[in-house]
């Protein structure tokens, strides 16, 4: 295609043909012009579509967290709802001032004390926020919600720890009333 122009150029000068020679330098010009502007098109486009791949593989990762998240919370509700019943079988213990087997006793004692600890499954959240990438989330109604959630998980631990400690006060608070009237 050089060749091509370079042979028109050079027969054009030759011809002392000055005026033809810088419309066509302008032409080439422009035909150079539009050549650029297409590449940095073609470009943006490929840029814009590599964002929103990216986009998409985020979202698809937190859909999948919040999937694992739901699952492991229905886990974590029938685990608690089993330490309810258990704590109910050590009232009835207590309230009966007798235990039917020492190992049903101890497997109740034992759930009842377990104090099993969440971690909110939110690591691609955290990549997003780690890595600046949350800006690449397009929707307003997404980022919005990552970020209720974020606030309600850092609630959530507060008060988990509240609950903990209250939970292990109750406990030692009791176990030493317990031993105090037992070596009575």
């Amino acid at each position: 295609m050089n060749s091509i122009f370079k042979k028109v150029r050079e027969k054009l000068i030759k011809q002392n043909r000055l005026k033809r020679y810088f419309i066509y330098a302008v032409g080439e010009i422009i035909l150079v012009v539009i050549g650029i502007l297409i590449a940095l098109q073609v470009n943006n486009k490929n840029e814009l579509r590599k964002k929103h791949d990216l986009e998409m593989k985020f979202i698809s990762n937190i859909k999948s967290d919040l999937q694992s998240e739901s699952n492991d919370l229905k886990n974590i509700i029938e685990r608690r709802k089993s330490k309810a019943l258990s704590a109910q079988n050590m009232a009835s213990y207590h309230a009966k001032g007798e235990v039917d087997t020492l190992k049903n006793y101890y497997t109740n004692f034992a759930n009842v004390l377990y104090w099993e600890v969440h971690h909110p499954n939110d690591k691609t959240f955290r990549e997003l926020i780690n890595s600046g990438n949350l800006s690449l989330i397009q929707s307003k109604a997404i980022k919005r919600n990552l970020l209720e959630m974020e606030s309600q998980y850092n609630q959530i631990q507060e008060l988990r720890e509240h609950t903990k400690h209250d939970y292990e006060m109750f406990f030692i608070r009791n176990i030493k009333i317990s031993s105090i009237f037992q070596l009575q």
